[in-house]
């Protein structure tokens, strides 16, 4: 029996009612069946096909038949695709065994028989698509089909480019272009600028980077003879920042008012309103009780293009020693407010200190060399009477600061 590989084969024996059939063949084949259907068949099942079988306690002869496989013929195609319209396409076909027919098929209906294919002036419409080949050797044996995908490109039209300016200095650009499905980019622009990519960005830009950007989209074509659009552009226009001046660095001392001097924009803004008398004007006043290095920003803009810069001060607080902010009134209800007598600047001191403070007729009530910050009026943990007292803090220079001080709860 002789077969093509790839198709159906049956090995059979003669009908013995009753018997018991044993198989044997090539490839580690067996079967206790008469009939055997080999499907799919490889050149490995190539071979002798043995068959006995068993009947009333005896084996039979062994009877043989030979399956002979003949290998399908291998095919390959070869193509110069992708063309631009009005080019000529041409595939061919390459085998190494003796061929009896050629089975082309492709879009709208093409066939030939011949070994390879040649259309002219061909069109995205009608040549483009799958192009299949099938082939039948001189033992009658068919090949598996081979296909290739020719494309047949339109030369890209209609193209639109485009950016997402304007923009300010220091934002990027994004430029853009019509999708073109399997097509190449080539931008080209100010500054020897140049990009393969469909929507390139421009980082961090400035004035330098205004003007036109042209763009040559292109798909490929057979050999050197690519399909490219025709050249198209997108002006890119970037707005000069303006200059932002939040003036010098400067020192000031705990709640001394300091006048900023910011410049630069038609409109401000300082970061955050703290310590500030207002953010929005060139201007504002500083105050801080806090000692220490304070860092305010500046934001200007320009009316015109709404473009913005920054700039920082650095404002150094140094420690009032000059004198005490001491209190002539506390209120120390337990509301929060005012209830602790809060000697400002007290911290300050590089000198020992005596607070004492007297009620009317001289008692002493209270008298520390190292306070807390929380006396609320009391003396011996019980509240003083409202009304005036005396306070003397007596500094180990000789300074004495004398004064009443009014409890009102």
């Amino acid at each position: 029996m002789v077969v093509c590989e790839g198709t159906n084969a049956v090995v059979s024996a003669s009908t013995v009612a009753g018997a018991i059939y044993a198989w044997s063949g090539p490839n580690g084949f067996t079967s206790s069946l008469q009939t055997n259907n080999i499907t799919n068949i490889t050149t490995a099942a190539a071979g002798d096909y043995s068959v006995s079988i068993y009947k009333d306690g005896c084996w039979s002869s062994t009877a043989t038949t030979t399956l002979v496989v003949n290998a399908k013929p291998v095919v390959s195609v070869d193509d110069n695709s992708p063309l631009c319209e009005h080019q000529t396409l041409n595939i061919t076909s390459s085998t190494t065994s003796t061929v009896q027919t050629y089975v082309w098929t492709g879009p709208n209906g093409y066939t030939n028989n011949t070994s390879s294919v040649t259309i002219q002036d061909v069109n995205e419409a009608d040549n483009q698509g799958a192009y299949t080949l099938t082939i039948t050797d001189n033992n009658g044996c068919k090949s598996d089909v081979t296909s290739v995908w020719v494309v047949v490109n339109k030369y890209p039209d209609n193209i639109i480019s485009l950016n997402n300016g304007p923009k300010c200095e220091g934002n990027d650009i994004q430029l853009d272009a019509t999708n073109v499905f399997g097509a190449s980019y080539s931008w080209t622009g100010p500054n020897g600028f140049t990009s393969n990519v469909r929507n390139p960005v421009i980082e961090n830009v400035t004035t330098a980077n205004s003007g036109a950007y042209t763009l040559v989209v292109t798909l490929d074509g057979s050999g050197d003879n690519d399909c490219n659009s025709a050249p198209v552009s997108t002006e890119v226009v970037v707005y000069a920042n303006p200059v932002a001046d939040a003036g010098q660095d400067d020192t000031t001392y705990q709640d001394k008012p300091l006048v900023l001097n910011g410049s630069g924009g038609a409109t401000y803004l300082w970061s955050t309103g703290e310590y500030l008398s207002t953010t929005n004007i060139p201007n504002p006043v500083f105050i801080s009780s806090a000692v220490g290095n304070v860092t305010k920003t500046l934001t200007v803009w320009d009316a015109a293009t709404g473009c913005s810069d920054d700039d920082d001060v650095v404002i150094t607080v140094l420690a009032n020693t000059s004198n005490l902010g001491i209190p002539d009134l506390i209120t120390p209800n337990g509301d929060g407010i005012n209830d602790v007598w809060y000697i400002k600047y007290l911290e300050n001191l590089d000198e020992t200190y005596v607070i004492n403070v007297y009620a009317r007729g001289g008692a002493l009530v209270m008298s520390t060399s190292n306070y807390g910050q929380n006396w609320t009026g009391t003396y011996k943990d019980k509240q003083l009477p409202d009304g005036a007292y005396w306070y003397a803090i007596e500094l180990s220079s000789g300074i004495v600061y004398k004064g009443t001080l009014t409890i009102k709860r």
